[in-house]
């Protein structure tokens, strides 16, 4: 968030010579937008590859399809002369004569381009258990859903950037609000708040599910009754757990309005996702997967359509780094355009390896039975998944006060407007206002986090208003700045014509994500109750 980026400006900036800001290097930007981006979200991913329908739905929404890969693409059209079964796919492995050196085919594997390099680096395996691999692939049993590529996200972060240098502003809401107006800058406000509110919310469920394995795990390590059944007492129900977690430690850590320490522990969230990462890696590399179901459930119709879009959101939702973009680019040395195009493309990139291999190795663990958050499918005593849970825990313990610092900050000015009209705002009154605001924030996301079923439900929702963030903002954004006088004089009408089509795209890209991810979202919260 905006926040966490700025403080991570000021620790890893380096002193500037012509003015009194941190100045930022390229390196150091990118590290930022992939500490604002990764986070929460990644815990999500392997859920969103077995709702998508398989690896190469999920993929296909992710960004644009790899078989624009030379070297895919020719592997696929050697597959595609493979004759079928009667049963639709042909269980036997075979060489193809003519690229006998380089490719190993298995007939069906079309569906799946991360089988088809596995079999071209391992035909041994592909030879000796040829049913074991087909079965290990998700067939391609739903039509190709229309591309939400890395172009849409990428653009929106020059759109910003461009957005920031044109305005002179230094913050996202004051971009939106002096190029698109006042209306729509009050619009970004309340979205903003509404956006941390349920990322605190979906914090709070992530430590909540953390805190009934780890304290499961306790109960079996001080009993040694490894295997049995744990008790269901009040004292050890997670929920009130949470509860005691958010009186000790998180309120203490919310009502002051500096942050202190916890901008040196906001990286926790960072190293989090990657050890993550690299454990579901090394976990599929160890774990036999014979039992493993990958079929989707629904695989044609309106339902394998609606499941596929249902991953919209958790993508949003796990590259969303847009509200921080504006004040790493302000921070930046060198405020070229193509240079923070160069920024973004990198910063997503790794982003999309990163929430890429958790998804497809965390679907390949555990199929059609993964969890929402991908941590309560792994059983509660392994030591290497209790760092992760620990890891997670500290992290959204120590972000969480941010969040709840600039959702509060926001609030609260609204209520000393209001107060100014009416007589003097007193240091006491400013101080009362703010512990009210921190307890009932608190209060609220608490009793939300105890009653939803599960992070997906959140995520559904925290997804489609990241739409506002990503693709409606930056779009009205490039909209009003085509409009503007200065960049009339500069830029061509046929290339500001081109720009505000793009732009009139993205909006309309972003209300379609936005209404369809919170539609089913009430509708599947509706259905579990």
């Amino acid at each position: 968030m905006e926040e966490l980026a700025r403080e991570s400006i000021s620790l890893m900036a380096k002193p500037a010579l012509d003015t009194d800001g941190p100045k930022l290097s390229s390196s150091g930007a990118v590290f930022i937008m992939l500490k604002s981006a990764l986070g929460a979200g990644l815990l999500n991913f392997p859920w969103a590859f077995e709702r998508a329908g398989g690896i190469s739905t999920a993929i296909a929404v992710e960004m644009e399809e790899l078989l624009q890969v030379p070297e895919l693409r020719l592997a696929m059209n050697l597959s595609q002369s493979v004759p079928r079964g009667a049963g639709g796919r042909d269980s036997e492995a075979f060489v193809v004569e003519e690229e006998q050196e380089k490719y190993i085919e298995v007939s069906g594997c079309w569906g799946s381009n991360s089988m088809c390099l596995a079999a071209r680096h391992n035909p041994r395996r592909i030879l000796a258990r040829p049913h074991k691999i087909l079965a290990e692939v998700p067939l391609p049993s739903r039509p190709t859903p229309p591309q939400v590529s890395l172009v849409f996200l990428i653009s929106g972060l020059v759109i910003l950037g461009y957005s920031s240098s044109i305005s002179g502003q230094s913050t996202y809401q004051d971009v939106v609000r002096a190029l698109c107006g006042l209306a729509v800058g009050k619009l970004c406000e309340i979205c903003f708040v509404f956006n941390l509110f349920m990322i605190s919310v979906a914090f709070l469920v992530v430590v909540q599910d953390q805190l009934e394995k780890l304290c499961d795990s306790l109960y079996l390590t001080v009993m040694a009754t490894a295997g049995a059944e744990v008790p269901h007492h009040w004292y050890m129900d997670q929920r009130f757990a949470l509860f005691i977690l958010c009186v000790v430690v998180i309120l203490p850590l919310s009502i002051p309005k500096e942050i202190g320490f916890q901008k040196y522990t906001s990286i926790l969230g960072t190293l989090a996702a990657t050890y993550l990462t690299v454990v579901i890696i090394v976990k599929y590399c160890l774990t036999e997967h014979s039992g493993v179901i990958y079929t989707p459930t629904h695989s044609t119709g309106i339902g394998s359509w609606a499941s596929m879009f249902s991953v919209i959101p958790t993508i949003c939702f796990g590259f969303q780094c847009h509200e921080a973009c504006i004040a790493i680019y302000s921070s930046m040395e060198n405020k070229r355009i193509s240079h923070w195009v160069i920024i973004s493309v990198t910063s997503m990139f790794f982003c999309l390896l990163i929430y890429t291999l958790t998804g497809v190795f965390g679907y390949l663990t555990f199929g059609r039975n993964v969890a929402a958050d991908i941590l309560m499918s792994y059983p509660g005593s392994d030591v290497v998944i209790i760092v992760a849970r620990l890891l997670f825990g500290v992290s959204i313990i120590t972000i969480y006060p941010i969040i709840l610092l600039l959702g509060r900050s926001v609030i609260q000015e609204l209520f000393l407007r209001y107060r100014r009209q009416r007589a003097v705002v007193t240091q006491s009154y400013e101080n009362r206002t703010q512990v009210a605001l921190t307890v009932a924030w608190i209060a609220v996301t608490l009793i939300i986090a105890m009653f939803v079923p599960d992070i997906s439900e959140v995520i559904s929702v925290i997804g489609g208003i990241s739409a506002f963030f990503i693709f409606i903002f930056p779009g009205l954004c490039l909209i009003f700045a085509m409009q503007s006088a200065s960049v009339s004089e500069t830029v061509s009408p046929r290339t500001r014509l081109a720009l505000s089509a793009w732009g009139v795209l993205s909006v309309l890209c972003g209300a379609f994500i936005f209404g369809q991810s919170t539609t089913i979202a009430i509708m599947e919260l509706f259905n579990k109750f």
